[in-house]
């Protein structure tokens, strides 16, 4: 299944280390309690996550992140976007400015572990994001996706997201379209809903929708 090759991507654990070190002394600690909110730019400030986890909404992305992680050292080459946090536990966050960070990058000659970690964020990114918002897929297989990705986060980090609200996030489809669907999942005794969230998922008929996509044209 996609969530196992998800999982098994390598993180950068050597450069994460030495960037974390390298920045300690000019870090400031920042610590969330479960479902805190906050917000900044990448342009601003990047962030070490030292423990726990943090769900980031980037562009209409919503991406559970899990330490150890670093968010917005592209923030250092000039990229900017806006990032919304809310901490899934209770964690350790800690951050520095992005002008600061970009000196000591230069000055330590780091270049080497930020491509390593800035590659495995795009590759881990991209695979999550892959096929949900592709329009040459249907819209069956864009949902059944997100389902998938979503019943997985949420076991492994104790979360209860609405799956209506993520889905349409993560797929970019209509309301009434993820409704639709949705109501066909149900009757099909595929997923199982109450107050909104996911409840219950039944894996094998899920994969039978992932495995065995209809053109884009048909929907459920």
């Amino acid at each position: 299944m996609s969530v196992m090759k998800f999982c098994s991507l390598t993180f950068p654990l050597d450069a994460y280390e030495t960037l974390y070190l390298r920045f300690l002394p000019y870090l400031i600690r920042k610590p969330l309690s479960r479902n805190e909110r906050c917000k900044f730019r990448s342009s601003e400030n990047l962030f070490f996550l030292v423990s726990g986890g943090v769900c980031v909404v980037s562009h209409g992305f919503s991406s559970v992140l899990k330490s150890p992680f670093i968010y917005g050292l592209v923030g250092c080459l000039g990229f900017s976007s806006e990032l919304h946090i809310r901490a899934c536990h209770d964690t350790a966050l800690y951050s520095i400015g992005t002008r600061q960070a970009l000196h000591i990058i230069q000055s330590e000659g780091l270049w080497r572990e930020v491509c390593c970690v800035i590659t495995y964020n795009k590759m881990l990114l991209d695979f999550v994001h892959s096929s949900m918002r592709n329009p040459s897929v249907s819209a069956r297989f864009r949902i059944a996706k997100a389902i998938e990705t979503i019943f997985h986060l949420q076991n492994k980090h104790n979360m209860k997201p609405f799956l209506a609200k993520e889905i349409m996030s993560l797929t970019l489809l209509s309301r009434s379209v993820v409704m639709k669907n949705l109501s066909f999942l149900k009757e099909s005794n595929i997923i199982d809903i109450s107050k909104g969230h996911l409840t219950c998922l039944n894996e094998e008929k899920l994969n039978d929708l992932l495995w065995h996509p209809e053109p884009k044209n048909r929907s459920f």
